[in-house]
């Protein structure tokens, strides 16, 4: 098992025993690991957040299988909502302190996402973006105002939150 905590990622053994990996947040003051997950290609992807809300200090890592890791997205503040379309060739990823979701198009075999795109906003009413799971044609989103979102391309190819799905 592999997560991401503090300013590391750890690789844990079937009895617990832990072993550090790369610390790309070592250093970096008021900088954690938040939100992450594993991609189709087995890599793990964990997104930090700037503790005291300074704009545009954390990012987006990927640890690969051989334990090399890069920042992959920077220029965010609070990294959540991080998930692929069924297909893989999108990936989202929120930023809270933004109120909003990305979309970017993604290279799934070389692991490299593309520029970004508004994808979904939310207004005060609704809450922050606060992790994400794609379900089926949706992007299910759950913000901090404890609702589930769907969310799916409007005309203006950004999503509106639909409530009661």
């Amino acid at each position: 098992m592999v997560g991401g905590h503090s300013s590391a990622f750890s690789a844990f053994d079937a009895v617990g025993r832990q072993q550090v990996l790369p610390q790309p947040a070592a250093g970096l003051p008021d900088l954690r690991f938040n939100d992450g997950k594993v991609d189709a290609r087995g890599r793990f992807w964990a997104g930090t957040v700037q503790e005291k809300r300074v704009a545009g200090l954390a990012g987006l890592y990927r640890l690969d299988p051989d334990e090399t890791c890069r920042q992959m997205v920077s220029g965010i503040t609070v990294s959540n909502g991080l998930a692929w379309s069924p297909d893989g060739r999108t990936m989202y990823l929120a930023c809270s302190h933004a109120r909003t979701v990305w979309a970017r198009n993604f290279d799934m075999d070389g692991g490299v996402p593309g520029a970004r795109r508004v994808f979904a906003f939310f207004d005060a009413a609704e809450g922050v973006p606060d992790g994400a799971t794609v379900v089926s044609a949706a992007l299910a989103a759950a913000p901090d105002s404890g609702s589930v979102f769907a969310l799916r391309p409007g005309v203006s190819g950004i999503a509106e939150p639909e409530f009661g799905w």
